[in-house]
C-alpha cells in the first residue's frame, strides 16, 4: 500500500512539474509577441527618411515650360509638356514605356541625375521647395522657376510580384504618377505640401503592382507658383536605383 501511495505521489509530482513548465513557456511566448508588436505595431509612423520608404533617388528629371494659356499647377498637370517642348518628338506615353537617359535632350534641357532632399526645410525661407533645390541645384534657374512641369524617373527593383502595396505621395502643386506606363495616380490640384515630415501627413495615398524585377516609375509635378515640392514613399521591399547612365 506504502508503494502504491508513493508511486502516486511521484506522478502527481512530475505532472505538477509539467504544468509549471507549460506555464512559463505560455508567458515567454506571450511576452515575445508583445515585444514584437512594440516593435513594429500596426499602425507605426513612418518618417520620411524611413530606409526604403522614401524615395531619394537620386532621380533622373527633366523639366518642361508649361503652355502660355495656362498657369501650370491643375491647369497643366493633363498637358503633354515634353510633347510640346519638342515638337511631338518626345510623349509623356514614350517616356513612361521606356524612361529616358541622362545627357538626352528635351527642349531646352538635357535629362539629368539629382537626389531629391527628403526635409521640408529649404534655402529659399524656410519653406518646403525641395523640387526648386533640385532646379537651382542642376543650373536650371535661380529662385522660384514658376509655371513649369518637372517629371522625375525611378526604378524600383523587387524580388517578387507584390500587389496592392500602399504608395504616398505629397506635392506642390499637381501630381501624375506612372508605373510601368500605366497611369496609377493623378491629383489636379493647386496645393502646399505639408510642413511635417511623418508618413501619416502624405496627402495621397494609391494602391498599386510591382512586377518581380526592374519597376519604372515616373512622377510629374506641374508648378503653380511659389514652392516646388514632391514627396514619394512606397510601403514595399523595393531597391530604388537611378536609371542607368
Amino acid at each position: 500500500m506504502n508503494q502504491i501511495s508513493n508511486d502516486v505521489a511521484r506522478i502527481m509530482a512530475v505532472a505538477l512539474q509539467c504544468c509549471v513548465i507549460v506555464l512559463i513557456a505560455s508567458q515567454l511566448l506571450i511576452g515575445c509577441h508583445q515585444t514584437e508588436k512594440m516593435v513594429m505595431p500596426e499602425n507605426r509612423v513612418v518618417n520620411y527618411d524611413d530606409g526604403f520608404q522614401f524615395l531619394k533617388g537620386p532621380w533622373l528629371w527633366m523639366i518642361a515650360p508649361v503652355p502660355e494659356a495656362n498657369t501650370g499647377g491643375a491647369d497643366s498637370i493633363n498637358v503633354d509638356s515634353l510633347s510640346d517642348a519638342s515638337n511631338g518628338m518626345v510623349t509623356e506615353a514614350s517616356i513612361a514605356a521606356r524612361g529616358a537617359s541622362a545627357g538626352e535632350r528635351v527642349g531646352e534641357y538635357i535629362w539629368t541625375h539629382h537626389e531629391l532632399r527628403s526635409d521640408l526645410e529649404s534655402r529659399f525661407g524656410g519653406c518646403c521647395d525641395n523640387v526648386g533645390w533640385v532646379v537651382n541645384s542642376i543650373g536650371w534657374g535661380s529662385g522660384d522657376l514658376e509655371s513649369h512641369t518637372a517629371y522625375a524617373l525611378l526604378i524600383l527593383e523587387s524580388e517578387l510580384t507584390q500587389n496592392n502595396v500602399t504608395m504616398r505621395v505629397s506635392s506642390d502643386d499637381a501630381i501624375k504618377v506612372w508605373l510601368n506606363s500605366s497611369i496609377v495616380w493623378t491629383n489636379p490640384v493647386n496645393r502646399a505640401a505639408p510642413r511635417s515630415i511623418v508618413a501619416t501627413d502624405y496627402q495621397d495615398e494609391f494602391p498599386v503592382n510591382l512586377n518581380s524585377g526592374a519597376n519604372l516609375l515616373m512622377v510629374k509635378v506641374s508648378e503653380q507658383y511659389q514652392d516646388w515640392d514632391m514627396f514619394v514613399m512606397i510601403e514595399a521591399a523595393v531597391n530604388a536605383v537611378p536609371i542607368k547612365q
